[in-house]
């Protein structure tokens, strides 16, 4: 898979260090794969916009402010070169309705905007483009928040930190404790 991927010059090419991005350089590649894929994922955000895939990739537009449309292209053609890989493994046809959702409605809770724990700045520019719920503030984070008015970096920021937040709390909700197998089997007065 990566190797494909490398191939068709579609694998990450940033060079990290301390979390801090010190390089990029170009992928080398066969050249007219890469432009097919990339012409693939233009093509499905154009005509097929009802796709689980395109509407990842809107969502992934909306969240980069800065140059959003090219990196939800190459981030598309990266899924697309994968989902063509796993279909010609299988020998079977496409089919989007596997791919899951990044993010369900019932991982963060519905509150007011005010209650969010945002700054008030946030809060007032969210407010401004019509967000007054936490469910709308996370479906235009994941379709076109970054693109709005007033809404740049800062914003984009905190509420991706907030949706991250809820998340990890949700995950670690649903685990259970390493010590909680026993504690379930012991009749309460042992415990």
């Amino acid at each position: 898979m990566n190797k494909l991927l490398a191939h068709t010059g579609l694998d990450p090419s940033d060079e990290i260090s301390a979390g801090k991005v010190t390089g990029a350089k170009t992928r080398k590649g066969n050249a007219r794969l890469h432009g097919a894929l990339r012409n693939a994922a233009r093509a499905m955000l154009a005509h097929a916009p009802s796709c689980k895939f395109s509407m990842w990739a809107r969502g992934y537009m909306g969240r980069h402010s800065r140059a959003g449309k090219s990196k939800a292209v190459h981030a598309l053609a990266r899924r697309v070169g994968k989902a063509l890989y796993y279909c010609h493994l299988k020998n079977e046809p496409f089919d989007d309705s596997g791919y899951q959702a990044l993010l369900s409605e019932s991982s963060y809770p519905f509150c007011p905007v005010e209650e969010m724990g945002l700054s008030p700045g946030v809060v007032q520019k969210l407010k401004g483009n019509g967000l007054h719920t936490s469910r709308q503030v996370v479906d235009a984070f994941y379709s076109d928040l970054g693109r709005r008015p007033g809404c740049g970096k800062v914003t984009v920021q905190a509420v991706a930190t907030w949706i991250n937040g809820h998340t990890k709390r949700s995950q670690d909700r649903t685990r259970k404790p390493k010590g909680a197998e026993a504690s379930e089997t012991l009749p309460a007065a042992e415990v």
